[in-house]
């Protein structure tokens, strides 16, 4: 690894729909030089205040290739994750099977929907609590707590890379097991004000668990020509609140298995606002 690269100095990229350039205005990280692009397996230079990337130079590649190798290869080992922020350690077995959600009563106790065992983004974790509560779409909640996660994992891993990859790879794992968990789907129908989101209608939930997993798969499905949009709340690079992140999702129709269709938020969008008074132009 090149020594003199700096964690801040990168923007990691393994979500978007059109461009890499959504993974720079859906991350607080001004600071970043360069866009590591883990779809194409590419290292571009970040120029025009965040607005654009080119193409890096032989040399800076050679140190991309580096770093998308070695990032790449704690995700594929997505069996494996770190037991602390302060430790290497590797635990074996995939998060997915040994996430527990619980559920609240109607007598109080936990709201911690997406609480796992060790939990290593308690900030994200109650962001996507509250994210589910506000009756924002279960998909857009989880690509949120995706994303919050990892600017949580930047700050957890204090500058350190390898700590960071780990971070980086758990986080897979984490988004997974609160997405497509059986317990998942409970929790957000529980949790959601909102009623008729299509996820909470019996066994429905399962034709969607089976057919669509995530918000950029739109298999089977017909773009309606509408959009829909909202926020809710990120993390800044320093751990903590105070931005929010503004989403934008098209609006698709999928058959429902019994000659009928639903709508379901897709191909969503999503950008780094600072809180101030942006929350009254997302309403």
């Amino acid at each position: 690894m090149n020594k003199t690269l700096k964690l801040d100095d990168i923007v990691m990229c393994d979500r978007y729909v059109y461009s890499s350039l959504e993974c720079l205005s859906s991350e607080d990280n001004k600071k970043a030089k360069y866009l590591v692009d883990f779809k194409l397996k590419q290292f571009y230079l970040i120029s025009d205040n965040g607005s654009n990337i080119s193409k890096s130079s032989n040399i800076d590649r050679v140190f991309g290739y580096k770093i998308i190798n070695f990032i790449s290869s704690k995700i594929k080992a997505s069996s494996y994750h770190a037991d602390s922020k302060s430790s290497n350690t590797l635990i074996q077995n995939s998060l997915a099977d040994d996430v527990s959600i619980s559920i609240q009563s109607e007598h109080g106790g936990s709201k911690d929907w997406c609480s796992s065992s060790p939990e290593l983004f308690p900030s994200s974790c109650q962001l996507h609590d509250k994210c589910y509560e506000s009756g924002s779409p279960k998909g857009v909640c989880d690509d949120g707590f995706l994303l919050n996660m990892k600017t949580e994992a930047r700050f957890l891993s204090n500058g350190d890379m390898e700590e960071y990859a780990l971070l980086f790879a758990a986080r897979a794992v984490y988004y997974e097991a609160v997405a497509h968990s059986d317990l998942a789907f409970v929790a957000f129908c529980l949790a959601t004000p909102i009623i008729g989101y299509p996820e909470c209608e019996g066994a429905l939930a399962v034709y969607l668990y089976d057919n669509l997993e995530h918000t950029d798969d739109t298999t089977n499905g017909t773009p309606t020509g509408s959009t829909s949009d909202g926020w809710m709340g990120g993390l800044q690079t320093g751990g903590y609140g105070g931005h929010i992140i503004v989403w934008v999702c098209e609006l698709w129709k999928f058959p429902n298995g019994e000659g009928g269709h639903y709508e379901m938020h897709r191909n969503c969008t999503y950008y780094y606002q600072p809180f101030k008074n942006t929350i009254k132009n997302c309403l």
